[in-house]
Parts: C-alpha cells; sequence; structure tokens
C-alpha cells in the first residue's frame, strides 16, 4: 500500500462554519462569484449575469446584493487528506 497525503484550504466563518467554494454546497468559485459582482459594477443586468453563469436572474440578484454568498471567511485552515491505495 502506497499512501498519497493531499492538502486541502478550507475557509471558516467566525463560527467555524464553512463559506464560500468551501462550503459543500457551493455551485460558484469565489473567482465566480467576484464576477459576477463586477459585471453588475459594470452595468449588466441580472438575466445577463445569469445567462451567462448559467443561473436563474434572481439567484444572480442574491448573489451580486450579497443576500448569499455574504459571509467572508474569518479564518482559514489547511487540511490534510491521506488516501491509501
Amino acid at each position: 500500500m502506497q499512501a498519497k497525503n493531499h492538502a486541502l484550504v478550507v475557509k471558516l466563518s467566525d463560527r467555524g462554519l464553512r463559506v464560500g467554494e468551501s462550503h459543500g454546497r457551493a455551485r460558484y468559485t469565489d473567482a465566480e462569484v467576484e464576477r459576477m459582482r463586477q459585471l453588475r459594477e459594470e452595468g449588466w443586468t441580472f438575466s445577463r449575469i445569469g445567462k451567462k453563469f448559467g443561473c436563474t436572474r434572481m439567484h444572480a440578484y442574491r448573489i451580486c446584493t450579497f443576500r448569499q454568498r455574504a459571509t467572508t471567511p474569518a479564518r482559514i485552515r489547511v487540511v490534510t487528506l491521506v488516501r491509501v491505495d
């Protein structure tokens, strides 16, 4: 058997919960969320942003207005995963 170690960076809230792309149900990376918000500042409509990223107009609205993905990481934890083949 050979063990392989992999490091995983996990972003946590002040309550210790996973946030951003570290959350298990996250659909978009932090970079994609930031890009959505930049496009909105550039004047794109929520419908256009939704079409570009494959989501509904309302989902784009919630992300761009910080109703979703609004929690910023308070700390970062590096987790080492060991896989034994």
